[in-house]
């Protein structure tokens, strides 16, 4: 459209805790929401080989735009390795061509040296095969001698008295970072156990080079390394336990310190957030004196009031002075204070003239908890699907504990399968950790996950199996009955200092009245597909529709359509139901959403020998911390 778009990005490996790239489509999904929803990236790069269409599904239909490139990294081998290379290009660009998210090709393999004669063949393919697209490839140096792309990709690991730096652009061509701060620049690990000060080195490096890439029109923008850790044997004192740590989210997809910089890069209309990269903590492992001088904020606030103990402490303003090209710059403040009474930190955040959040942070250990958080209300039971939990160590108002002791006892009840390490290392990892439900072949019903600490307490949560093999089931509740029981998650995802509008637990509560009804008139819209979206011809051809859902703020949206037969269950005398379409999102912003309902295989058999089909569908909103608002209807979809 002729206006300028500065990329803001990130790398991303497709690896997974316990099962590596053996990784379900909901997982793949999840990845790109994250990157889009919650660190707010617009590209990601494709580290070092295509990806799942799972994942690059979810990225056509967030615009989360993508780099892809051939499997490869650093090695061009010889003649015969050199055709295995022109055959992974071509596949590549066949399978993913069509795709609108793709919008440039890696015709080189990740830091080669320059070949003339292999990388003018891989460039050919790909402009034979789609010619709508421009090449690149990741480079180790900045000689443009015997390059031939069209954008010249720097992988830019340089730093200068502790701050991050980046090389000039090379001029007369098209210039993008493809790859900065975490791989060689910086600490060499970013774990939960690492010092507060190293933890907030990532975040202030990260932001750093986003600052200089938003400052100078020459970078087309900037990937940084990395999104996610990801198992490796290769990188020396850069390993721990088999896996690389230079992500800005763990392993389990739990944001870091380091990703409190990308989140806050996000319109303040759309949630205003506070995000301290630090722990307050004053225990044997932490400062004495608090968190100290240059503590870094991460916000989208104009102004910040900061107070200890419940004395007014510090203002804080965006650093525009160090981050003049961000568009949110993080507030930096003196916090050293004395931690011998456990005082709390109170935080708030102000757009113009109004509050607009609070954060609260508790120093008293003793009120500490474990708390889990199960990512999804329901799987397939198919003996593939998974879901992720999570399980961390925090504080009264929800904020990560660092350096605890002891390990986290797993149970699962129900027919699914435990993939996760029992018990959990808790304190090798830092007060965080996690694993994966995976259903189990042919079955349906209710499965439990619980956690123990030997202090921190325990913690537990629900989900149905809705069966995807078996021809009936009966799992899923009859509209207006409460969603599966499971605890509000915790603390935005595990960020330390993640903002609360509101202090401590308390109970929960309902909405009611008009904001009810605005919600439910909205699930009620998304239950009724017109035109051609009512027309099974159609929705066999696409596997389903999307929608598009007024959300009144973050939460989550499950929609299920359910083909209603004559028969009763035996086990529970009611009329038998069949899942034959479903859809869950999160959502990260209050807005409008879009997402996809999405036949199963059991959806797409009965639809296919219909020609007139009545379905009961229901929808299900749950505001973050609140409780469901359910809608429900009868719907006839036809030849």
């Amino acid at each position: 459209n002729g206006q300028r778009l500065e990329i803001f990005g990130i790398n991303r490996h497709q690896l997974f805790p316990y099962t590596g790239m053996a990784a379900p489509e909901r997982l793949q999904r999840r990845d790109a929401e994250l990157l889009r929803n919650e660190l707010h990236c617009n590209m990601v790069r494709c580290s070092h080989y295509p990806q799942s269409p799972y994942f690059l599904d979810a990225c056509d239909e967030l615009g989360l735009m993508v780099w892809e490139e051939p499997p490869g990294w650093q090695y061009i081998g010889d003649a015969a390795f050199q055709a295995i290379v022109l055959q992974d290009v071509r596949d590549m660009v066949i399978r993913d061509r069509n795709r609108p998210s793709v919008i440039v090709w890696a015709t080189r393999l990740n830091e080669t040296a320059n070949n003339t004669s292999l990388y003018t063949q891989t460039r050919q393919i790909a402009d034979s095969l789609d010619g709508t697209r421009q090449t690149t490839g990741a480079m180790t140096t900045q000689s443009t001698s015997g390059w031939a792309q069209d954008v010249f990709a720097y992988d830019d690991y340089h730093s200068a008295s502790g701050q991050a730096t980046l090389e000039p652009p090379v001029s007369g061509v098209p210039y993008l970072v493809s790859e900065a701060v975490g791989a060689l620049d910086g600490a060499p690990l970013y774990r939960w156990i690492d010092t507060e000060a190293v933890l907030a080195t990532q975040a202030r490096m990260h932001a750093q080079v986003h600052n200089i890439a938003q400052g100078n029109n020459a970078y087309a923008g900037l990937l940084g390394w990395a999104g996610i850790d990801y198992a490796s044997l290769n990188g020396g004192n850069r390993i721990w336990h088999n896996t690389k740590w230079p992500g800005v989210l763990d392993m389990f997809r739990v944001p870091k310190p380091g990703a409190a910089f990308y989140r806050s890069q996000v319109d303040p209309r759309q949630g205003a957030v506070i995000l301290p990269v630090f722990f307050w903590d004053f225990g044997p492992s932490s400062p004495s004196g608090g968190p100290g001088a240059g503590s870094m904020i991460a916000t989208n606030c104009d102004r910040l009031e900061i107070y200890v103990a419940g004395q007014h402490y510090a203002t804080g303003t965006p650093d525009t002075q160090d981050y003049p090209h961000l568009a949110h710059p993080p507030v930096t403040v003196d916090l050293s204070v004395d931690g011998s009474t456990s005082p709390e930190l109170r935080i708030d955040g102000y757009v113009g003239s109004s509050l607009a959040t609070s954060l609260l942070m508790s120093a008293d250990t003793t009120k500490d908890r474990l708390v889990l958080t199960l990512e999804d209300d329901s799987i397939r039971g198919d003996g593939n699907d998974m879901t992720r939990f999570t399980f961390r160590a925090l504080d009264a108002y929800g904020n990560q504990r660092p350096y605890v002791s002891g390990d986290v006892a797993i149970s699962l009840a129900g027919p699914t399968t435990l993939v996760a390490t029992n018990p959990f290392p808790f304190a090798t990892f830092g007060g965080v950790g996690g694993g994966f439900i995976r259903s189990q072949p042919a079955t349906s019903g209710t499965a439990t996950v619980a956690v123990s600490h030997d202090t921190l307490g325990s913690s537990s949560a629900s989900l149905a199996i809705t069966s995807a093999s078996e021809p009936t089931f009966d799992t899923a509740p009859p509209p207006g009955s409460p969603p599966p029981s499971s605890p509000p998650p915790a603390a935005s995802a595990g960020q330390p200092g993640t903002p609360r509008s509101v202090p401590p637990p308390a109970p929960v509560p309902v909405l009611a009245g008009p904001a009810t009804a605005k919600v439910k008139a909205a699930l009620l819209a998304v239950l009724s597909p017109r035109g051609p979206q009512a027309r099974i011809a159609k929705l066999l051809q696409h596997s389903g529709y999307t929608v598009r859902f007024d959300a009144p703020s973050t939460g989550k949206l499950v929609i299920d359509w359910y083909s209603v037969g004559p028969k009763l269950d035996p086990r529970s005398h009611k009329a038998r139901r069949t899942l034959v379409a479903s859809a869950t999102k999160s959502v990260a912003k209050a807005g409008e959403v879009a997402v996809k309902v999405r036949l199963n295989s059991r959806g797409r058999a009965l639809l296919r020998h219909a020609a007139r089909r009545r379905l009961t569908v229901q929808a299900r909103f749950t505001p973050m911390g609140r409780s469901a608002t359910t809608a429900s209807r009868v719907i006839t979809v036809k030849r």
